[in-house]
C-alpha cells in the first residue's frame, strides 16, 4: 500500500512539474513573439555656410535586407535642402534596429568648403559624429 501511495505523489509532483514547465515555455513564447523596442532616431546635417546640400538618409526600416535590396528608395531618401549655420536639417523616424538602418550623408558643391557635420542620435544620446568638407557621412555600420 505504501509504494502506491509513494507513487501518487510522485504522479503528482510530476505533473505539476510538467504544468509548470509548460507555462514557462509558455510565457517565453509570448515573450519571444513581442513586438521590437523601438528607438527614436534623430538625424542632424549643419553646414559652415549657406547652401542647398545634397542628403541622403533612411527615413523608414526595412522589414529585411531583401526588401531594401528590392526598392531601396522606398526607405532611403535622396533630397536637395536648403542648409546653413544657423538652421542645421533635423529629420526624426522611428526604428527597431537602427544599429542596422541609420545613416545620413550630405554634400555639396561650392567655391569653398561647406564644412558639413552630421549627427546620429538614438534614444536622445548621440552616437556617431562626424565631420567633413564637401561630404560628410555618419552611419551606425559600414555601407
Amino acid at each position: 500500500m505504501r509504494d502506491v501511495t509513494n507513487m501518487g505523489r510522485v504522479t503528482s509532483r510530476v505533473g505539476v512539474a510538467l504544468i509548470m514547465a509548460s507555462a514557462g515555455a509558455a510565457a517565453t513564447h509570448a515573450t519571444s513573439n513581442a513586438e521590437p523596442a523601438t528607438h527614436q532616431v534623430k538625424y542632424t546635417v549643419t553646414a559652415g555656410s549657406e547652401l542647398n546640400a545634397q542628403i541622403y538618409y533612411m527615413k523608414s526600416e526595412p522589414p529585411s535586407q531583401s526588401a531594401f535590396d528590392v526598392d531601396s528608395s522606398q526607405y532611403l531618401v535622396n533630397e536637395k535642402i536648403p542648409v546653413n549655420p544657423d538652421s542645421p536639417w533635423v529629420f526624426e523616424t522611428t526604428m527597431s534596429s537602427p544599429n542596422q538602418w541609420a545613416i545620413v550623408s550630405a554634400s555639396g558643391v561650392l567655391r569653398t568648403n561647406p564644412s558639413f557635420h552630421c549627427e546620429i542620435a538614438v534614444d536622445g544620446t548621440t552616437v556617431v559624429s562626424q565631420d567633413a568638407g564637401s561630404g560628410v557621412q555618419c552611419a551606425l555600420r559600414t555601407w
